[in-house]
């Protein structure tokens, strides 16, 4: 178990790698992954997502 993730951490926060994941407000950005790598005071997040850019690629 994971604190922040599976059970709270010391400041009672969980779900914490579920945020950001349903952005929806730019259609040429998707998110697909959102990893804690940090959860004392401050949240630090590592989001992976796909770009894609005006000519398609």
């Amino acid at each position: 178990m994971t604190a922040g993730i599976d059970t709270p951490d010391r400041r009672g926060r969980t779900n914490l790698d579920q945020h950001g994941r349903n952005l929806t407000g730019n259609p040429h950005v998707r998110i697909r992954d959102v990893e804690v790598l940090s959860c004392d005071w401050y949240i630090l997040r590592k989001t992976t997502f796909d770009y894609e850019h005006g000519d398609g690629h």
